[in-house]
């Protein structure tokens, strides 16, 4: 059994789909550990390893979310478990902004460093429209060369077309087909950048209610894989 000691890599979540994709990436679920040595650690833990590398999936309690419980997650995370080198802030994404990239339902986006940016920005918007004044800061730090590093050779194996990311898709899928098989290109979406979608008390309803003369056409797409894209990521 491995000790508070060998686990490297913190993995933060907010949500439960999130969590649950987490758990499913896992090569192995690990026990779980022995009581937190920080009396004020509040979080749920999934302890697990993946690719030969001890995982800490940390995240919040139920109807806990946002930004701000994100930050306290992993500073608990960092006094628990003192051996963890760097955390991987992995999630759904909300919207993407009307940019030159064509991102499709099912895609990545890794967050990457531009001048004057980390890779994440802390993006307030000051009202409830999208056209009200939206106020950007700094919300991570600068990523460790040893990520720096790494996400250097998966865009690399992406370009030779290495990339092992539709193995373990697929790997995930085969666990549990309802939940993570890609519901089809129909699902996919697309609505113009300045519409505001309408919103409903059921969580169940998705866009249901919103206008379907402010989705945007599509081509298919020749690539049926998964994407994967870089640039700024930001947080709200």
């Amino acid at each position: 059994m491995a000790s508070r000691d060998d686990y490297a890599v913190g993995w933060v979540c907010a949500l439960p789909i999130e969590v649950a994709a987490a758990k499913a990436t896992l090569d192995r679920v690990h026990d779980d550990p022995p009581p937190a040595r920080n009396s004020d650690d509040n979080n749920n833990y999934i302890l697990g390893s993946l690719q030969g590398h001890n995982v800490v999936v940390a995240y919040p309690n139920s109807g806990v979310c946002g930004k701000t419980s994100l930050v306290d997650v992993a500073t608990q995370l960092h006094a628990s478990y003192t051996s963890v080198r760097f955390n991987l802030m992995v999630g759904i994404a909300g919207g993407v902004p009307d940019t030159k990239e064509d991102i499709r339902l099912g895609d990545v986006v890794v967050s990457k460093s531009t001048t004057g940016w980390s890779g994440v920005v802390q993006d307030d918007v000051n009202g409830d429209r999208t056209e009200d004044q939206s106020v950007r800061r700094k919300a991570s730090d600068q990523p460790t060369p040893l990520l720096l590093t790494a996400m250097g050779k998966a865009e690399t194996a992406a370009i030779f077309e290495e990339s092992k990311m539709p193995q373990y898709i697929s790997e995930i899928v085969q666990k549990d087909p309802v939940t993570f098989a890609h519901p089809g290109p129909e699902q996919d979406a697309l609505f113009e950048p300045n519409y505001d979608h309408a919103t409903t008390e059921s969580k169940e309803s998705g866009c249901n209610y919103c206008d379907s003369d402010r989705i945007r056409s599509q081509q298919p797409r020749e690539v049926r894989d998964p994407m994967v894209h870089y640039g700024l990521i930001a947080a709200s």
